[in-house]
C-alpha cells in the first residue's frame, strides 16, 4: 500500500462506540431474519487497515428487500430502540437510521434489477446535486412515510434540533390514513424534482453480493462479502488500497475510477412502500 499519512485527517467519529454499535444492529438484525453486512467506508477501512476509519462520520451496512422486509426491520428498529439507540425507518427507500451519541449508521437495502443490486440516492441539496428548495420539499415528503417507534418528546429533542421537528412531523402526518399519506408523499417529491432536484439510482454487479463470510470484528464478529477485495476496486477504483480523507462516488473526478452504475432515473413513487 502506497504511503500516506492520515494524520492530519479530520476525526469524524468515535470508532469504538460506532463498533459496538455495529455489532448490536447486525445481532438484531440476525435474530429478527435480516441478514446485513458491512459496505462502502466500513468495509473499505475494516479489510485495508482492520479497523473502521475515524474519519467517515458514519457506517453502511447493506441488506436485501424483499417481501417480508417492512416488518423484520420494524421489529428490529423497535429493539434497538428499546436499547437506547433513536432509529427510524424511511420505508420508501429501504434505509433505517440508527443514532446515539457518537454513532451514525444506515442500513440500506438493495434491490435486484437485470443483474444489478441498486438503491435510490435522493437528497439532491446534501449531495450538490440541486438547489436547497428542493432539498426541504424531499425532507418534508419523507416525513409523510417515515416510521419511528414510540418515544417520548425530551428523548428526541436531545438528538438535536432537526430530529425534533421532524418526529412532530412524523406524529403529525401520522393522523392520516396510508393512502393519503402516500399521495402526499408522491406530490412532494415531484415537486422537489420541478424545484431543481437531481433523482437517480445506482447499482453495483449483484454477484458481490450473493455469498458472505465472517471476519474478527472489534471483539465480535461481521459479515462481508466473500469476494471483498473485488467489491472495494469496483466501488472505489485500483486506488482504494491508498488512504483518502473525503471520496465520494458522485464527483466527477472519481466518476472514472468507480465501476458503480450511475442510473437516470428516479425511483417510482407512485408504488410507494410505506408502514
Amino acid at each position: 500500500m502506497e504511503s500516506v499519512s492520515v494524520e492530519n485527517f479530520e476525526v469524524r467519529s468515535d470508532t469504538e462506540a460506532l463498533a459496538v454499535s455495529i455489532i448490536d444492529v447486525l445481532n438484531v438484525a440476525k435474530k429478527h431474519g435480516v441478514l446485513c453486512w458491512l459496505n462502502y467506508g466500513a468495509l473499505l477501512g475494516m479489510v485495508r487497515e482492520g479497523r473502521l476509519l475515524p474519519w467517515n462520520n458514519d457506517a453502511e451496512l447493506c441488506c436485501w428487500h424483499e417481501s417480508e422486509i417492512r416488518g423484520k426491520l420494524k421489529r428490529t428498529i423497535d429493539e434497538l430502540q428499546s436499547m437506547g439507540y433513536i432509529t427510524c425507518y424511511y420505508a420508501p427507500i429501504g434505509t433505517i437510521n440508527i443514532k446515539k451519541k457518537g454513532v451514525d449508521i444506515n442500513v440500506n437495502c438493495y434491490w435486484e434489477e437485470d443483474g444489478m443490486a441498486v438503491r435510490p440516492h435522493e437528497e439532491p441539496s446534501t449531495l450538490g446535486r440541486g438547489p436547497k428548495a428542493a432539498f426541504y420539499w424531499y425532507w418534508l415528503a419523507m416525513t409523510t412515510a417515515i416510521y419511528i417507534p414510540s418515544v417520548s418528546f425530551n428523548r428526541f429533542r436531545k438528538a438535536g434540533k432537526r430530529e425534533f421537528i421532524k418526529i412532530i412531523l412524523v406524529r403529525f402526518f401520522g393522523i392520516f390514513a396510508k393512502k393519503t399519506r402516500v399521495k402526499l408523499y408522491s406530490r412532494l417529491m415531484n415537486r422537489s424534482k420541478r424545484s431543481g432536484g437531481k433523482f437517480m439510482k445506482t447499482g453495483i454487479a449483484s454477484s458481490f453480493f450473493k455469498d458472505f463470510s465472517e471476519i474478527d470484528f472489534y471483539g465480535g464478529k461481521a459479515t462481508v462479502p466473500v469476494e471483498r477485495t473485488e467489491l472495494l476496486a469496483y466501488i472505489y477504483g485500483e486506488g482504494w488500497k491508498i488512504p483518502k480523507e473525503q471520496w465520494s462516488f458522485y464527483a466527477e473526478s472519481n466518476k472514472s475510477e468507480t465501476s458503480i452504475k450511475f442510473i437516470d432515473e428516479s425511483w417510482d413513487y407512485n408504488h410507494v412502500d410505506i408502514l
